[in-house]
Formats: C-alpha cells, sequence, structure tokens
C-alpha cells in the first residue's frame, strides 16, 4: 500500500470512483483540491483516458456559469478480480466505474490438489484471461482466498477450505503469470467489507464490523475511515470466538465457536436439512418464509449465538456499524428487532450507538478484490498506466 500522497490527479480519481460523475465544483472539493489544481488533474485524466469532461451543467443553488460535468470512462482501466474457492475459480474483469465486464467460473477442487498443482492451475486460467482482449486495459490483478494470508509476503498461513498452511501463493503465482503486472492477494471477507464500506451497506461509517457467514466458517473484518474511502482495517476471525465453552469442538482446537452456531453446517442442521446443502440452497430456504418472528429450536441456537458473539464483538472493538452478510443476511432480515436488542445490551453501543445493516452487494468480494488491485492506479495514474 503506498505510503505517500496521492497525486492531485489520484485524489480526483479517487473522489469521482466514490462518488460517481459530479460537476468539477463538486468534485473539487470532494478530493480537497484548489480549482486550479483540479483543473489541471481533470485535463491529466483526460489526455490519459480516464476521463468524459460533459457539456457545462447548471447546478441547483448556485450562480454563474456552469460547471463541467466528469465522469469516469466505461472500461477505461480495468484490473482482474479473482475468487478461489474450494470447488471453484471465479475470475472477472471490473472497471474503474464497478462494472463487472467479464466473468466467468472454472471448476476447480483446490482442496484436492497440492499446492504446488493446484495453484499453476490457476495460473493457466489467469493467463488465458490477461491474453484475451477483454484484459487488454488491465492495471493490476487481485485475488481473494478464505482464509488468513500475509498482505506483505503471500505467505497463507491458515486457509482452511483450501486445506493451506504456509504457502507461498504469491511467489508461486508470480512465478507462473506470464506479466508483471502487480498481484495483490487477500482474505475474501476483508475484501468484502472494504467493498460494503466504500459502496454499501456501510457507506458513511467510521467503523465498520462486517461478519458474514458461509458455507464452512464465518468471515469477518473491521474496516476504518483512516484512509479516503476506507482502508483494509483488520482481518479478524470472529468465526472463532467462543460463544459457549461447553459446546462442540472446533477444528481450530477450541470449543463451542461461533461458526459452530452460525456457518451453512449449522443452520442446514437447524432446518433439517442436509449437511452437505449448498450456500444458494440455503439462502433459497432461508427466504422462503421458513423464519419466524420468535424462532422454536434449533433454530433459536442459531439466534442465540449470534445474539452472544455480536455483544461481545462490538464490546471489543467498538464499531458504529455492524453489516451482515452471506447467510447472515436473512437472519438479519427475519431478527432484527432481536438482533438490535442484542446490541443495546453492549456497554459500547450504550455510550454510543450502533446501527445494523444488511450487506447490499451481490459481489461485494469480486469488487473488494478490485478496490484494493485499484489502489496504485488511485494513488498515481500517470505512473500507473506509464508503467503499463
Amino acid at each position: 500500500m503506498p505510503t505517500t500522497t496521492p497525486t492531485a490527479s489520484g485524489r480526483l480519481l479517487q473522489a469521482l470512483h466514490a462518488g460517481g460523475p459530479m460537476s468539477r465544483a463538486e468534485a473539487t472539493a470532494a478530493a480537497h483540491l484548489a480549482r486550479s489544481a483540479a483543473g489541471a488533474a481533470a485535463e491529466e485524466l483526460r489526455t490519459l483516458g480516464l476521463l468524459e469532461i460533459n457539456e457545462s451543467r447548471a447546478e441547483a443553488g448556485r450562480l454563474g456559469r456552469p460547471s463541467p460535468g466528469l465522469s469516469l470512462r466505461p472500461g477505461s482501466a480495468t484490473v482482474v478480480a479473482g475468487a478461489l474457492h474450494p470447488d471453484a475459480v471465479e475470475l472477472a474483469i471490473v472497471d474503474l466505474n464497478r462494472t463487472i465486464m467479464h466473468r466467468e467460473t472454472i471448476d476447480l477442487a483446490i482442496p484436492a490438489l497440492p499446492p504446488d498443482q493446484a495453484i499453476p492451475a490457476v495460473a493457466r486460467h489467469l493467463n488465458a484471461l490477461l491474453g484475451s482482449s477483454a484484459a487488454a486495459k488491465c492495471t493490476a490483478i487481485g485475488i481473494s482466498l478464505p482464509g488468513m494470508i500475509g498482505d506483505s509476503d503471500g505467505i497463507a498461513r491458515a486457509v482452511l477450505p483450501l486445506a493451506w498452511r504456509e504457502v507461498p501463493v504469491g511467489e508461486l503465482l508470480a512465478a507462473r503469470l506470464r506479466t508483471n503486472l502487480p498481484i495483490y492477494l487477500g482474505h475474501d471477507a476483508t475484501f468484502g467489507a472494504l467493498a460494503e464500506f466504500r459502496a454499501g451497506a456501510g457507506r458513511g461509517a467510521h467503523r465498520m464490523l462486517f461478519l458474514t457467514s458461509q458455507q464452512v466458517g464465518v468471515g469477518s473484518a473491521l474496516i476504518t475511515s483512516a484512509h479516503l474511502g476506507g482502508h483494509l482495517g483488520h482481518t479478524l476471525q470472529a468465526g472463532h470466538l467462543i460463544v459457549d465453552p461447553t459446546g462442540p469442538a472446533c477444528s481450530c482446537g477450541s470449543h463451542g465457536c461461533l461458526e459452530l452456531f452460525v456457518d451453512g453446517r449449522a443452520i442446514a442442521a437447524a432446518l433439517r436439512l442436509p449437511p452437505t446443502t449448498s450456500a444458494a440452497e440455503l439462502h433459497r430456504a432461508l427466504q422462503s418464509g421458513i423464519l419466524e418472528d420468535r424462532p422454536a429450536r434449533p433454530l433459536a441456537e442459531v439466534l442465540d449465538a449470534l445474539s452472544v458473539g455480536l455483544i461481545s464483538l462490538v464490546n471489543t472493538l467498538g464499531p458504529d456499524r455492524v453489516v451482515l452478510a452471506g447467510l447472515l443476511a436473512p437472519l438479519a432480515r427475519a431478527w432484527r428487532r432481536q438482533l438490535e436488542e442484542a446490541l443495546g445490551r453492549s456497554v459500547v453501543a450504550q455510550v454510543e450507538p450502533v446501527s445494523l445493516r444488511v450487506a447490499t452487494l451481490d459481489d461485494a468480494v469480486l469488487l473488494g478484490v478490485a478496490e484494493r488491485a485499484f489502489t496504485p492506479l488511485m494513488h498515481d495514474p500517470v505512473r500507473t498506466l506509464s508503467q503499463g
């Protein structure tokens, strides 16, 4: 992650990426630039092919000459965003307007292969996509993994759904990719949280706690507004928060972890469905009206565990907003009252209000990967594109 101050053109690009089309006056204010600097930056972005400067438009309540309208040119710069799953690899090309311009899903049973076979297989599909016309404007590559990975060294420390421990994913991938584009790796839940913070249910929050229930496990992250638009604050392992010390044994070595009560396996058991029920099937079941305002056991155990977990996490992390995603989203819609009452029992929430929201983005992980991969371009568009 760059540590120096973004260039003027980078700041203007960030403002338009965050806020969408706006007048030059609005963009100047959003980017915190002087008028002369904003004008030069706009011309620089137009020269790079990233910006469209439209006919002048009047602004409500503003006197004088109308300000030109600025918008990001669709498809002018893109990134490849990928997500590794236990049974598939998802690849997409995303532009600056957060439009997914191309996507493909490749069936691949990653845990069944040793890493030195699985990663080259992923690289082959990436090389094929990068060599296509769809990736002509690509500036970087980002890949999410369902577990802990070092942001600086690209080593998969503990990616249990893929059966990877201490695997140098970044090194193995870079050695097999036919490109010099930068590669960014990270935790899938953290990327999903970043997208929701910048463009979804987390917009306007200062400190957002993100929880998502997957078919196996619970993903989580804490995103803060320390940087423009939010940055990758802290990757968490909230799924291994102990909510019942006398509960069942977890693969992490503890007992009674949150994920044992609220992930897809637990929800399937509560609905009396087979443990192999897919996440998509569980979503359909949860949205079919099966959830009640006052759930009977064993669904009540899911609600109780989620409530205990939220209270502990809010007390520890102090967010001002909680966003629930994945399989937790339909639970939050059905049990909003009970979950908000639980949040109200948090000591932190009794001092500072904590709002509860349901995630709004369908492709949050891929969009979050794209946000991370666009970082160099957002920091210094001229330098990034000149290196391409």
